[in-house]
């Protein structure tokens, strides 16, 4: 009688648990949740289609726990809103809160956040989290009262899982959407936006783990492209009372993934400029000097992106298919045109310099030659053999033209690109036709290069009026980036050196010897000062500061 009395009971609080392939973490969160100080509350953990042993330790505690723990499950869906929404409908409390299945509440949080949503009948309770990395925890989503409704969309708290929402709220909010990761991005919006009593507690209630290689911190994965669909989401199903704080904040947004998804800059800038005419005029984005003035700067950028087209050098031998289809595969996220350059569709005999290079067998000439004239007609980007791509070239797709330095003072003739008619590749191609071309009818693309840019004074950390970028050696030469790290910083491409690491200048060395000769505190000042070079390169880098 008395069990049955208690599922009778309404519960006072419900715990939300989206689950999918969780088995690793699934237990320490959901002890976290049935060990709550607040005892009347139901947990309702809905698997989205696990095909690890996820389904079976819910299970188990539903078992253990059969008054407190509820298990649905439903067929797979791409993202968190499906399972959350299935759970939302069955959810008997009035208040609900939202945990993820790899991440632990803290034991007092439903109590917590329940007390301070009852003292003031709160559509909603927000507070702080802590977001765990390895051994280090950085707490996020720290407030200051009072609390307004502007304030709230504003502080980029676009968390679920931090706060305490009554039913009302969701209700009036709509549905989460489904068949898209970063739900709660947008979701999270439209629910601030008619948040009208809202609570705040200064206790951290969450462990939030992000953990590199997972599918939510991997800044390379596609999915990461679903922010750009949950800022449509917000625009679109929020209040329109404060659609200008909405925009507002999805403006910042747009410039945090311009620096921390990188990988994806053309779409992002591709889809400000389907924006700017609402956020030019904005008021909040206008009081921001820094980040209208840069917004601005991308939102200007020339409408067509470069084409993706790639160019690789098939003349002075065989490409492997594993190479070709290699490039074809990872040179840009979303396919590419791949055009391999060699006498079927090149003409030798069109430049004498090339003609006397193609029987010198100086096929590095040759390949550079007619990938400037191809790229100059159509844009892309131009690979030579030696290139090994480790992240996508989208990245360059709005600049006018992009070389990379080799070392500090030579540039690479092994990979380069631009758009259609680049006024500095038309310059560089120009060389060929100049017959007292320094007296070597072989000289270097890579010396031309130089040359070219150090005539219209485009030099490193310098400011000219093209769009022309260049960078520096750990983006397209060496990999010296921390992957460990949730916000590495751009790097595309390496240079493959290892056929000739017998000779005297060069060497094999591993990549984190490489990386650990960046930081030495102690390092001789010919490689401080070569280690500032690139320290301003990398921050001009990840501002896209294109070389006007």
């Amino acid at each position: 009688m008395q069990s049955e009395l208690e599922n009778a009971k309404k519960p006072l609080v419900s715990i939300v648990v989206p689950v999918y392939n969780s088995g690793n973490y699934l237990r320490k969160c959901l002890d976290s949740l049935v060990n709550q100080t607040l005892k009347n509350i139901e947990i309702i953990a809905v698997d989205d289609g696990s095909t690890d042993d996820s389904i079976s330790i819910l299970k188990e505690y539903k078992e253990n726990y059969p008054n407190k723990v509820i298990v649905q499950s439903i067929a797979h869906v791409h993202g968190a809103g499906a399972p959350r929404n299935v759970a939302i409908k069955i959810a008997r409390a009035d208040y609900v809160s939202f945990c993820d299945a790899d991440d632990i509440m803290d034991l007092h949080s439903a109590e917590l956040l329940y007390n301070r949503a009852l003292e003031g009948d709160c559509d909603i309770v927000c507070a702080p989290a802590w977001h765990v990395t390895g051994r280090d925890k950085v707490l996020y989503g720290v407030l200051k009262e009072p609390i307004s409704t502007e304030k709230l969309i504003l502080s980029g708290q676009i968390y679920l899982w931090s706060k305490l929402i009554h039913k009302r709220l969701l209700h009036i909010a709509g549905k989460i959407p489904e068949n898209i990761s970063y739900e709660d991005l947008g979701y999270s919006l439209v629910v601030h936006s008619y948040a009208k009593k809202i609570g705040y507690i200064d206790h951290p209630i969450y462990f939030y783990y992000k953990r590199y290689g997972s599918d939510s911190n991997n800044y390379i994965a596609l999915r990461n492209l679903d922010t750009i669909m949950a800022w449509d989401y917000a625009i679109k199903n929020c209040n329109s009372d404060y659609l200008e704080y909405v925009f507002g904040y999805v403006a910042r947004h747009i410039n945090v993934n311009l620096r921390k998804r990188w990988v994806f800059t053309d779409r992002v800038i591709s889809h400000l400029k389907k924006l700017w005419t609402k956020l030019k005029d904005n008021e909040i984005i206008k009081n921001d000097e820094y980040l209208y003035n840069r917004l601005e700067r991308f939102a200007t950028l020339p409408d067509a992106p470069m084409a993706r087209n790639v160019f690789i050098g098939g003349f002075g031998g065989t490409l492997s298919d594993e190479l070709i289809e290699r490039i074809q595969k990872t040179a840009f996220y979303d396919g590419c045109n791949l055009t391999i350059l060699n006498e079927q569709n090149c003409s030798i005999a069109e430049n004498k310099f090339i003609k006397d290079a193609y029987d010198a067998s100086e096929f590095d000439l040759v390949n550079g030659y007619f990938a400037l004239k191809f790229i100059i007609e159509y844009g892309g980007i131009y690979l030579h053999k030696r290139i090994i791509i480790d992240a996508p070239f989208n990245y360059v797709r709005y600049c006018e033209a992009f070389f990379s330095l080799l070392d500090e003072k030579n540039y690479s003739q092994w990979v380069f690109g631009g758009m259609p008619q680049s006024v500095i590749l038309k310059k560089v191609l120009d060389t060929f036709y100049d017959e007292n071309q320094h007296g070597n009818p072989f000289y270097s693309l890579s010396n031309r290069i130089k040359d070219v840019l150090a005539e219209r004074s485009i030099q490193v950390n310098s400011i000219t009026n093209s769009l022309v970028t260049v960078f520096s050696p750990d983006v397209m030469v060496c990999d010296i980036t921390d992957h460990s790290s949730l916000q590495p910083e751009p790097h595309i491409c390496i240079h493959d050196f290892t056929d000739l690491n017998q000779e005297e200048e060069y060497i094999t060395v591993k990549k984190s010897t490489l990386r650990a000769l960046t930081i030495l505190p102690n390092a001789n000042d010919e490689l401080n000062e070569l280690k500032k070079e690139n320290a301003l390169l990398r921050n001009k880098i990840r501002d896209i500061e294109f070389i006007k």
